[in-house]
């Protein structure tokens, strides 16, 4: 088991796909790495419409949801082309500049909120940038991480729970927020 860069969950498909190359008959070895795509595809899918459901009703970050469509798109699109085809020079940039769109967000509201309002929005931009961080990381390995996943989709929990993505703290409701 390889423990991911990221500090996240071992993946031990880094080593065992080459393996898998030289010990498998060819059909079976494309058949096992299209099930792990999309694996990978459905956990970039439920990253992306957990995020969507717990942001589009909060002013300042609903801003969000564009960027997530484009992270998700590009990140796929990533996934399912091979490194050594030359199509990935228009896809990698399109992928960086998603993730990226997603690190320098900054709404109106959050300029100008203040005190237990601008904490709840930096959570919650918190929150967003771990799951681009975690995308990342799947298109990264091209393989699923599901405990990596499980556990991000607990924060969002949390945060729609309670304002928060530190278990000390509850922020209180912000009016015209909805969660």
């Amino acid at each position: 088991m390889v423990r991911h860069n990221s500090g996240e969950e071992g993946v031990d498909e880094l080593w065992g796909e080459p393996f898998k190359a030289f010990t498998m008959p060819i059909e079976s070895f494309f058949e096992s790495r299209y099930i792990k795509i999309a694996q990978t595809f459905r956990d970039i899918d439920r990253i992306i419409d957990r995020l969507a459901e717990v942001f589009e009703k909060i002013p300042g970050l609903e801003g969000l949801l564009p960027l997530f469509r484009n992270i998700r798109s590009a990140g796929m699109e990533e996934v399912e082309t091979m490194r050594t085809d030359e199509v990935i020079f228009h896809i990698w940039p399109r992928f960086v500049a998603a993730k990226e769109a997603i690190e320098y967000f900054r709404s109106r509201e959050m300029i100008e909120a203040s005190g237990e309002a601008l904490r709840f929005l930096e959570d919650g931009l918190r929150l967003a940038h771990t799951g681009k961080n975690i995308i990342g990381y799947l298109v990264g390995v091209r393989v699923p991480m599901p405990k990596t996943t499980r556990n991000f989709l607990s924060n969002c929990d949390r945060y729609q729970q309670t304002g928060s993505l530190d278990s000390e703290f509850h922020c209180v409701p912000q009016p015209g927020v909805e969660r």
